[in-house]
């Protein structure tokens, strides 16, 4: 009869190891980690990501693709910013800085793509970029379809990494993210796309990213830091008057299907039809002969 109990413990412990969900697969949390990168320029210093993916045209050749928020890139001055990207050098066995300076545009034309209503926008990376650059398998960017396959719903965990005061805090001298855990507070998608996460959010995390872990242990990026909530009072004295900005703690999110949308639809911009090629060389040549 004293064996009943251990028996009884022995099989409660095996059930509960067969219905615990398993965790990321070995490296994949730090390569999600190691994919942001601190973005910014003259006027602005925030977070940047690389996501790679095969060339539609060509498989052999894969894209890198800079996704950050919209206002970041607005809010730089000038036609150059600067993506920090990171190398190892095994001569001194630690990871150092290798800031990549990236044109983002030609007089007041911008050379990236952003999204009409979303505080999104992602940028062609130069083709001949360090390949050992980590980045995001682009298939880690969750489509719209995952939204009612995943529990993504208000409570679900999920953890969010930038740079947080990034003209002022440096989390490592090789330049690494900050992660940070939080759940998501609320999900309005009939007519809001966005999403809130219960996570505070500060000047430098805009363009960060945002992924969970399934129950099957695959890392899923699910959206980009974009703002965060506040909340204003002011007050009135017998001399003056003001305001007070409280945070919430509550950051805004925009979902990655609309970064995959974005990254998708400059396919159809950048490929010319055969009549606009016969257009392009007919002046080429025009312009030649004078």
């Amino acid at each position: 009869m004293s064996r009943l109990p251990l028996l009884a413990l022995s099989a409660c412990l095996a059930l509960s190891f067969l219905t615990t969900p398993l965790l990321a697969k070995p490296g994949d949390k730090t390569q999600v980690a190691s994919s942001v990168y601190r973005f910014g320029g003259r006027g602005s210093n925030a977070t940047g990501w690389v996501v790679k993916r095969l060339n539609p045209t060509n498989a052999e050749s894969p894209e890198y693709w800079l996704v950050t928020a919209k206002h970041v890139l607005a809010a730089i001055k000038g036609e150059k910013a600067t993506l920090t990207l990171r190398k190892f050098d095994a001569e001194k066995d630690l990871w150092e800085r290798a800031p990549l300076e990236l044109t983002i545009r030609e007089g007041e034309k911008k050379l990236w793509t952003e999204a009409d209503e979303l505080d999104i926008a992602v940028m062609r990376l130069p083709a001949d970029i360090n390949p050992a650059t980590d980045s995001i398998p682009y298939e880690w960017l969750s489509p719209a379809s995952d939204w009612d396959a995943l529990p993504i719903e208000a409570g679900q965990m999920v953890r969010c990494i930038g740079f947080p005061h990034a003209s002022q805090f440096n989390p490592s001298k090789a330049g690494f993210p900050m992660v940070r855990l939080g759940c998501i507070a609320s999900v309005t998608r009939e007519k809001d796309p966005m999403f809130r996460v219960d996570f505070n959010t500060f000047e430098g995390d805009s363009g960060g990213l945002v992924y969970m872990e399934t129950d099957a242990g695959d890392v899923k990026v699910i959206g980009l830091t974009r703002a965060q909530h506040f909340l204003d009072e002011r007050y009135k004295m017998v001399y003056g008057e003001g305001m007070v900005r409280q945070r919430l703690g509550i950051s805004i999110c925009v979902p990655s299907e609309d970064i995959r949308k974005l990254i998708e639809s400059f396919d159809h911009v950048q490929a010319p039809t055969e009549q606009e090629a016969k257009v392009e060389e007919t002046v080429k040549a025009a312009a030649l002969e004078k």
